[in-house]
């Protein structure tokens, strides 16, 4: 919000790429290290980007977690009870697009990733 932004180049996005794994991997919240990157970026170019990196991430991440044992039954559950969030999640998107490519993206990318942060770190408190 200073006015402070990273440079998007291929090695700043590798590595936000990179933190957003471990993070998304460790802590379910992965997309802000990638975000704060493409924060200057189109509101249609950031959605795309993060949906394609979201999607193929979880992927790769939910395929680890099953293949290391941490991926049951219980968290399978979860992931049902928390997809009608989701689906809603994506229903309301349609709404806020609009009002969010006025010129609001940038500063919901840093609010949402400074939520993120701060809930990470009273998380781990």
């Amino acid at each position: 919000m200073a006015g402070v932004s990273v440079r998007r180049t291929d090695p700043t996005m590798l590595a936000a790429g990179f933190v957003s794994g471990l993070t998304g991997t460790a802590t379910s919240v992965g997309g802000p290290p990638m975000a704060l990157v493409l924060q200057r970026s189109t509101g249609p170019e950031l959605r795309s980007a993060m949906a394609a990196f979201m999607a193929f991430g979880s992927v790769i991440s939910l395929g680890f977690l099953v293949v290391f044992g941490e991926f049951g039954g219980r968290e399978l559950g979860i992931t049902t009870v928390l997809f009608p969030a989701a689906v809603s999640g994506f229903l309301v998107s349609s709404r806020t697009n609009e009002v969010l490519d006025r010129g609001y993206t940038r500063p919901a990318v840093l609010i949402v990733a400074s939520v993120s942060a701060i809930a990470i770190l009273i998380r781990a408190l």
